[in-house]
């Protein structure tokens, strides 16, 4: 008997062991940005390419202007900050825009009568070329970007209304990229926190918005998101360990990350913090009717924020339509899961509604937005078909084992019988507070971290719990290990167990 007590103790403390070299993979920086030193001169090149540098505020303006029609490469070798100064937009066709590491802070975007009516941002519409935007911070956590749109003067009647691109009608690249901003827009707008409406192949990685998205007296075909408004027509979405914090809201149509789409769209490990509010709301795509109705893929991505709908509400997808073309009606959700409250007529912890010629298959993902009523759904439904939905009830320690297992990158816990965020590795901070930054001194090649964040509060009631590695924070903060995973939480899940489960922090491991 002994002997069992001996081995069943030196195995817990193997678990444990390996809990903790797991938790060092995991709270490890996935969304480092590459900075480099940049010699004297004008021009750089790297891997290739040949840019224009930029260091001052006048130097990108200069270069702004006398490069209106785009074609460029620019790559900054310093930070820019624009307050009390003239912002140029940017024409980026067929050019690509390397941070290195730095920020663009103290930009305010205000639509004119004089702006053209459809595209509203720091870069200009781009049609019929390629974009990159890579290793960029735009705004600062105390000093957010502000884009503001109205219909009263807008020539076309509307707009689309992005921090980065409002109309982009190109294939586009975005890596690496952090945005604090607050965008808005009263009247028949898609907005989004980086592009208001994407036509053309969009590809993100490794990319968090942190800040408020708001559309008000909007109609049907204007959604807003938390990154993109609106994928229509021939637009694709790649997106990858992707986030959204803060709020997004609009009249009809609103979603945590995406607002609504018409072709095909990819999700990989990312992630909902914001709250979202609309007559029609989600918390990772919205639910736009037929706007939403393309072929989803979706895999390891979970949503935090409160949902609020007045006609429909869903944690993780609002309404799955019918495409015109038959090939995209297919939707595929798999290990995702809603620990967010789920508010309004039609609420449903997983996908609000479905369309009867649309096909879904939902494997393992998990529904816990309901305090101590926990489920786990495996859903079929085929083209023209009834669904068949098998549910499986959960405690709470089984729905920990859950979240722990497939979004290893965040810590979670169990307080009133609600699963909650306990910490969050490597984030940036809130927008909304007043946080210290640190910075290192360049090296001839390196990678750049944001401080540690102020944890996510969002809860399963829609109160907020959080860590500021140990301590509580508001909500609205990102994080550059945005999405679940699928592997490196099962130990974590065994040392929450060995040490008692609930409420067990964990401060990161900061790469030097």
């Amino acid at each position: 008997m002994k002997t069992k007590k001996i081995v069943a103790l030196l195995l817990s403390l193997l678990v444990m062991l390996t809990s903790l070299s797991l938790l060092c993979i995991g709270a490890s920086a996935v969304v480092a940005q590459t900075s480099i030193d940049i010699p004297n001169g004008d021009t750089y090149t790297l891997n290739g390419v040949d840019y224009t540098v930029i260091r001052t505020v006048e130097e990108m303006n200069a270069a702004a202007t006398a490069n209106a029609e785009g074609g460029k490469n620019y790559i900054l070798a310093a930070d820019l900050d624009y307050t009390g100064k003239e912002f140029v937009r940017i024409h980026l066709a067929n050019g690509i825009f390397n941070g290195n590491g730095h920020s663009i802070t103290g930009v305010n975007i205000n639509m004119t009568a004089t702006d053209g009516g459809n595209n509203l941002s720091m870069f200009k519409f781009t049609n019929d070329a390629t974009v990159t935007v890579s290793n960029l911070t735009v705004g600062a956590p105390e000093n957010p970007v502000t884009v503001t749109g109205s219909a009263a003067t807008a020539t076309n009647g509307g707009c689309r209304v992005g921090t980065l691109f409002g109309y982009l009608q190109s294939t586009a690249t975005f890596e690496n990229v952090t945005v604090y901003s607050n965008v808005s827009a009263d009247g028949t707008f898609r907005v989004g926190g980086f592009i208001g409406e994407a036509r053309a192949k969009i590809t993100m990685k490794n990319c968090v918005f942190n800040g408020n998205v708001t559309v008000t007296n909007s109609n049907n075909n204007c959604p807003a998101g938390g990154l993109i408004g609106h994928c229509y027509n021939m637009s694709a979405a790649n997106i990858e360990n992707c986030a959204s914090y803060g709020t997004v809201s609009s009249t009809v149509f609103a979603g945590g990350l995406i607002g609504g789409f018409t072709n095909t769209i990819t999700m990989t490990n990312c992630a909902n913090y914001a709250a979202v509010s609309a007559e029609k709301s989600a918390g990772l795509i919205a639910d736009a009717g037929e706007k939403v109705s393309g072929k989803v893929t979706m895999t390891g991505c979970f949503n935090v924020g409160a949902v609020t709908g007045t006609t429909s509400a869903a944690g993780l997808i609002g309404t799955v339509s019918k495409h015109s073309n038959e090939a995209y009606n297919d939707t595929t959700l798999t290990n995702c899961a809603n620990i967010g409250t789920v508010t309004g007529t039609a609420a449903n912890d997983l996908i609000a509604t479905t369309y009867p010629d649309s096909k879904v298959t939902v494997t393992n993902c998990g529904a816990f937005g309901t305090a101590g009523a926990f489920k786990t759904y495996e859903i079929v439904k085929a083209k023209g078909g009834e669904a068949t939905t098998t549910t499986t009830d959960k405690t709470a320690a089984e729905a920990l084992t859950f979240m722990t297992i497939n979004c290893s990158y965040a810590i979670f816990g169990i307080e009133d019988n609600k699963i909650v965020i306990k910490t969050v590795a490597d984030a940036p901070e809130n927008p909304t507070e007043e946080t210290t930054e640190e910075t290192t001194e360049p090296s001839t090649e390196k990678d750049t971290e944001t401080t540690a964040p102020d944890t996510p509060k969002d809860t399963a009631d829609g109160e907020t719990t959080v860590a500021e590695e140990t301590t509580t924070a508001d909500n609205g903060t990102a994080d550059d290990k945005k999405g679940c995973k699928s592997t490196a939480g099962i130990g974590v899940v065994a040392l929450l167990m060995t040490l008692g489960g609930a409420g067990v922090l964990f401060t990161k491991k900061k790469e030097n």
